[in-house]
């Protein structure tokens, strides 16, 4: 049980016990100092935790105001205070206006135009990084939107969403965006640091994959293979950088099948990308633990 249950009346908003924050004879023993420590202790153990509200006014939009000469410390201060909100809203604001303000926070952030940013804040020196931008800081951004998007209350919010979130939050958005995550994962997107849509889309694909998911028919899910069997390079023949990344999304995404067929595909291509290379294919081992995983849950579904 937690503490703050602990001295909070069941049903009440009143913190037990409240004579210790009042003068009393037997307060008399401690140290003003030692009272005071000990009501502000109990006090914010036992006060309802922070609401979730984003007022017009806070500090979180701040900077985005004005992206380009806003200082460390306001920038600072936004981050200070998304971390808080991320902390106490698991799934986000509930009032529209709070969670208007923080999709814009989010949208704000990742689509920056962090060159200039950068280069401002180093005055041109730009190999010293003060400033720039933070790839955990936006990793952090795209899991706390994973964790958010709910179809039901964001469905206003998904371009931002197809725009500058992960696969899986994408996914949640369900049959209304098929068409268009579809066009999406047959061809490149315009890119934001530490992020490609094109490869996002693919991955969302990934997750409708999945046989608990039952928004999509099995004639969707036989075109969502068709269309991740198209999307993998020739196993000879993969090249590095973007090509590999999206290579790895695709394996990791027709690994969420249940079909004996896609498992063979990926055993069939990773042999052969296996074969053409002098060393441990890390991309081999993806295609093999894939349909490993894909046999698995064809098993089960027997």
């Amino acid at each position: 049980m937690q503490i703050g249950k602990l001295l909070t009346a069941r049903g009440s908003r009143r913190v037990w016990p409240p004579a210790l924050c009042k003068e009393t004879r037997y307060s008399r023993f401690f140290s003003l100092a030692l009272t005071s420590a000990l009501c502000l202790a109990l006090t914010a153990v036992a006060a309802p935790p922070q609401g979730c509200t984003i007022g017009k006014d806070s500090a979180l939009l701040r900077p985005l105001q004005h992206p380009y000469t806003a200082s460390h410390a306001e920038w600072t201060t936004a981050a200070r205070v998304f971390a808080s909100i991320s902390r106490a809203c698991p799934n986000g604001p509930t009032d529209p206006d709070s969670r208007a303000r923080l999709f814009e926070y989010i949208d704000g952030k990742v689509t920056l135009d962090y060159a200039r940013l950068c280069e401002i804040w180093t005055k041109g020196n730009v190999g010293s990084g003060d400033g720039c931008v933070s790839e955990e800081e936006h990793n952090g951004l795209r899991t706390y939107l994973d964790q958010i998007v709910d179809p039901t209350r964001d469905a206003d919010r998904t371009s931002m969403i197809l725009k500058d979130g992960n696969g899986l939050a994408i996914s949640k958005l369900g049959p209304a965006v098929k068409s268009r995550i579809l066009d999406m994962a047959s061809s490149p997107q315009p890119l934001e640091p530490f992020h490609d849509p094109q490869i996002e889309a693919l991955r969302a694909i990934g997750y409708w994959l999945l046989p608990g998911d039952s928004l999509f028919t099995p004639d969707d899910k036989a075109q969502f293979v068709t269309l991740l069997v198209s999307a993998l390079p020739a196993a000879d023949k993969v090249a590095g950088g973007r090509e590999t990344m999206m290579t790895r999304a695709v394996l990791q995404a027709l690994g969420n099948s249940s079909s004996p067929d896609v498992a063979q595909t990926l055993r069939t291509w990773g042999e052969l990308n296996q074969a053409t290379r002098n060393y441990a294919s890390p991309l081999a081992a993806n295609a093999k633990a894939a349909a490993l995983a894909v046999e698995k849950r064809a098993q089960q579904d027997r």
